[in-house]
């Protein structure tokens, strides 16, 4: 597979994906994503990410967020709206 991409998905039910990525020194790190099957009622999370997702002493990340249909959110350490 690339690096980077994109790939189209029909589960027939709720499914939750996970992304390996590993480092020529042979670290690993994972990403999970979940996609819903559903009515299309209730709220929806589209995105969640940060960027950059690594980042050392002195620097920052900025997380990202998409979400339909709710009314509030609430991210663990960070806060709620």
């Amino acid at each position: 597979m690339s690096l980077n991409g994109s790939t189209t998905v029909s589960p027939t039910a709720t499914t939750t994906y996970t992304l390996t990525a590993t480092s020529s020194d042979g670290h690993t790190v994972t990403a999970p994503v979940t996609v819903f099957r559903g009515s299309g009622d209730g709220a929806q999370i589209n995105a969640f990410t940060a960027v950059p997702s690594g980042f050392t002493s002195g620097q920052s990340s900025q997380v990202c967020w998409q979400v339909d249909y709710a009314t509030s959110i609430s991210i663990t350490g960070i806060g709620s709206t």
